[in-house]
C-alpha cells in the first residue's frame, strides 16, 4: 500500500517533467487506476473476517446448528477452498491484464507502456487473489450442501428473511467491492471519446475487462443469492405442509372456541401466515433495489458497444431524416 501511495505522490512530478503544465495530457488514466486499486484494497480488507463472522451469526441464529468443533472444521475447509480459488483468480487476472496490454502494444508500442504492462500484470495477481476469494465465498450454499450441513430457515424471524439476512448483507458487500473496478472501467469507457488525451486504443480492451468485472460481480453476489433462494424455496415447500396442519388445528379450535383457546389460535395463525408469506430471498427489498440501480450504468457500455458494431447509425439517421421530410 505504501508503494502505491508513493506512486501517487511522485505522479505529478513525473508527468510535469514530460508534459509540463498541460494537465489534460497527463496520464490520468494511470493515476485514477492506482487510486481505484488503493480504494479497492482498503474496502476488501477484512473480507475473511466478515465471512467468518457471517458463519458465526448464522450459527447463533440456529440457521446452522454446529458445535464449536464442527464450526472450526467448517471454517478450515472453507479457507482451504478460498485459497485455491484465490490462486486461480490471481492467475486469471494476470492473464486478462497481460492480454489487454498486448492488444494495446500491438497497436501503439512504447517502452513506457510495456513497463506499465509488466507492473500492472504483477499487480493484477494481488487483485485477482482477492476476487477469487470472493468467488469462493459465493459458493457457500453449495459447499454447505456438499458437506451435508443443514440450513434451517426461521419463518418467524424478525429480520423478515427467515434468519438469513446476514447472508444477503455479506454478499451485497461483496458486490460493492466487485463494483469498484467495474465502475472505473465503465466511466473511462464513456470518457475515452471526449478526453483530450488519446485513449482510443484502450476502448476495446476496457469493454472486455468490463465484461469480466461484471461476471465477477455475478459470481460474488447474484449466484450465491440465487443458490440460497433455491435452498429457501425447497424448505418453504416443506414448511407449507406444517402450515396446512396448522390451518386444520386453527379450524378445529375455532369451532370449539373458548376464552382460554383464543391466545393459542392467535399464536397458530401467526405461525401459519409467517410460513405462507415467508420471503425466499436472503435480502430485503431495499438491498435488491440498490443493487439493481447500481448496475444499470455498468451494462450501458456493453449495450453501446454491441449497438455500435451491429448497426449502421449514420445510414439509419439518414433514413430517419428522409422519413421526416
Amino acid at each position: 500500500m505504501r508503494l502505491l501511495w508513493s506512486l501517487v505522490a511522485l505522479f505529478p512530478l513525473h508527468q510535469y517533467l514530460i508534459y509540463g503544465d498541460e494537465i489534460w495530457q497527463w496520464d490520468l488514466l494511470l493515476l485514477t487506476g492506482i487510486l481505484t486499486l488503493i480504494l479497492g484494497l482498503r474496502v476488501v480488507a477484512g473480507i475473511r473476517y466478515r465471512f467468518e463472522r457471517l458463519l458465526m451469526r448464522l450459527n447463533t441464529r440456529k440457521v446452522l446448528n454446529l458445535n464449536p468443533e464442527q464450526q472450526a472444521a467448517l471454517l478450515a475447509d472453507l479457507e482451504k477452498d478460498a485459497q485455491t480459488w484465490a490462486r486461480v483468480g490471481g492467475l486469471m487476472a494476470m492473464l486478462a491484464i497481460f492480454v489487454s496490454f498486448a492488444v494495446v502494444l500491438l497497436e501503439q508500442f512504447s517502452w513506457q507502456q510495456l513497463a506499465q504492462g509488466l507492473a500492472q500484470t504483477l499487480g493484477a495477481y494481488v487483485v485477482g487473489t482477492l476476487l477469487g476469494r470472493m468467488v469462493s465465498y459465493g459458493q457457500l450454499a453449495r459447499q454447505l450442501k456438499r458437506k451435508a450441513i443443514a440450513v434451517e430457515i426461521q419463518p418467524l424471524h424478525v429480520d423478515e428473511a427467515a434468519g438469513l439476512k446476514p447472508v444477503g448483507d455479506f454478499f451485497f458487500h461483496q458486490a460493492l467491492i466487485a463494483m469498484i473496478p467495474a465502475i472505473f472501467l465503465a466511466l473511462w469507457w464513456f470518457l475515452f471519446p471526449i478526453w483530450p488525451r488519446d485513449y482510443s486504443h484502450w476502448e476495446q480492451p476496457y469493454i472486455a475487462l468490463l465484461s469480466i468485472a461484471i461476471l465477477v460481480e455475478v459470481l460474488a453476489f447474484l449466484l450465491p443469492i440465487w443458490l440460497f433462494h433455491h435452498l429457501m424455496q425447497q424448505q418453504k415447500q416443506q414448511c407449507l405442509q406444517d402450515a396446512d396442519k396448522l390451518s386444520n388445528d386453527i379450524a378445529e379450535l375455532q369451532m370449539r372456541l373458548e376464552a382460554d383457546k383464543a391466545d393459542k389460535i392467535e399464536m397458530l395463525q401467526k405461525q401459519y401466515w409467517a410460513i405462507e408469506n415467508m420471503r425466499t430471498w436472503p435480502v430485503d427489498i431495499k438491498t435488491t433495489q440498490r443493487f439493481r440501480w447500481h448496475n444499470i450504468l455498468l451494462i450501458i457500455p456493453l449495450v453501446g458497444d454491441i449497438a455500435k458494431r451491429n448497426f449502421d447509425w449514420p445510414q439509419m439517421l439518414t433514413l430517419f431524416n428522409q422519413w421526416l421530410a
